[in-house]
């Protein structure tokens, strides 16, 4: 990574990180997240401040007034990053998308560590995957944001970086790896834009729905203004496929085009949401001009409130 991009980034985990780190616990681990990394601790009093998920059924029906439970948080809880470096995440009509969730994954990973979590990742594309196995502390953590925020080309790839997981390659083999590597339920992000599975949503759909059953699973899926509209204004190019490249003339001041594309990727856009809603996975869309702290804050937030 540039001297000047490592910076950049250095600065922005240092100031948005703790604010995370205070989101994670309060909007996050504690009241959206209860798999084996939050424990029961008590039952109390119903605020009207509080989730209405936490009532107790059993204890309200039994005392004739609410109760809610509340837990305690286990440090020993990991969180795994799953990030896409597939072509199609190299593009963006500002910053990259790769870039967008690249930072948003560093962000994570450092306020987790913060908190004194156990954070990991696996990097995949078409060709590879690679995993890089939980490990707590800022040392750590730092490590991996640099290689999180990285997205130049011609350093690192997934199938040279890391442990390798013998596992297929592409979205439905990153998560089927972590099914298969994450022996006690953890907290997993996924961060792609879901353009580069085999078969389309019906490729990932299942091994989502798979990891979600047994992990508290968050999708982040990173857009582009480009996704409404195309590039460009009245003139003709030849565009090439992010993930085949091959090569397409579009006449891109075409209006019956401008219309077929936004119609396709709103489709697109459906197709994916309807895989993501059958799998019961939170849910965020990231987009490229968005600020990923402030977004990620906002849906930790958004998730302590039960909205």
């Amino acid at each position: 990574m540039p001297e000047e991009t490592a910076r950049r980034t250095l600065r922005r985990l240092l100031f948005t990180a703790p604010v995370l780190s205070r989101a994670l616990v309060s909007g996050g681990f504690r009241s959206v997240f209860r798999g084996r990394g939050i424990e029961f601790d008590a039952l109390r009093d119903y605020d009207a401040e509080d989730d209405a998920r936490l009532i107790d059924s059993r204890a309200t029906a039994r005392f004739g007034r609410a109760f809610v439970r509340t837990y305690r948080e286990d440090r020993n809880l990991t969180v795994l990053l799953i990030l896409d470096e597939s072509r199609s995440m190299l593009y963006g009509t500002g910053r990259t998308r790769r870039r967008a969730a690249g930072t948003a994954a560093a962000l994570l990973a450092y306020a987790a560590a913060l908190n004194g979590t156990s954070v990991g990742a696996i990097f995949f594309d078409t060709e590879g995957i690679s995993y890089v196995p939980p490990r707590a502390g800022r040392r750590s953590a730092l490590t991996l944001t640099g290689r999180l925020s990285s997205e130049d080309p011609a350093g690192p790839t997934p199938r040279d970086t890391g442990a390798r997981t013998g596992r297929g390659a592409g979205l439905a083999g990153a998560l089927e790896a972590a099914r298969a590597l994450l022996k006690r339920r953890s907290l997993i992000f996924v961060l792609s834009d879901f353009r580069s599975a085999a078969g389309g949503p019906s490729g990932y759909s299942a091994p989502l729905g798979r990891l979600a059953a047994r992990h508290d699973l968050v999708v982040v899926r990173v857009t582009d203004p480009s996704d409404a509209e195309p590039p460009g204004g009245g003139a003709s190019a030849e565009v090439f496929d992010a993930e085949t490249a091959r090569p397409v003339f579009l006449s891109l001041g075409s209006k019956g085009l401008r219309e077929a594309w936004s119609a396709f990727q709103g489709e697109s856009r459906l197709d994916c949401l309807r895989a993501l809603r059958s799998s019961a996975a939170s849910f965020l869309e990231l987009d490229t001009r968005d600020d990923p702290g402030k977004a990620l804050v906002a849906f930790f937030e958004r998730r302590r409130r039960g909205r």
